[in-house]
């Protein structure tokens, strides 16, 4: 049960379009997070592509537990809390991403969309 190699089968299920398969690759006996946040982010990205916006909000939050500054899970988890409609709180995180000094002028531009379509 090597996570590197569940994540590499897990990433050839994607490419080839067997995104179902992949999350089961990944949810079965998952390794801890820590070390891990390629395995999760893949995790939190295949339930949020299926619509399992829940579930892709719980596992962007064990990754920012880890990994508080990673942009790209704090743009998952604002965006997962977007569509579970919990508008406040994916105020909060893509508020939180306009903070960040790394985060690209385009994905800058987009949050401040975002920022304000769930301000309304």
């Amino acid at each position: 049960q090597d996570p590197g190699l569940k994540l590499l089968a897990a990433q050839l299920a994607v490419f080839k379009g067997q995104k179902t398969l992949a999350r089961h690759i990944l949810a079965v006996q998952p390794p801890v997070v820590a070390g891990n946040a390629e395995y999760y982010q893949l995790r939190a990205a295949l339930a949020f592509q299926q619509a399992d916006y829940s579930h892709a909000s719980a596992l962007y939050r064990r990754l920012i537990a880890h990994y508080p500054n990673d942009n790209k899970s704090l743009l998952g988890l604002a965006f997962s809390l977007k569509y579970v409609d919990d508008k406040e709180g994916a105020s909060y995180y893509f508020k939180r991403l306009l903070r960040s000094q790394k985060l690209e002028p385009n994905i800058r531009q987009k949050v401040i969309f975002e920022l304000v379509d769930v301000s309304k």
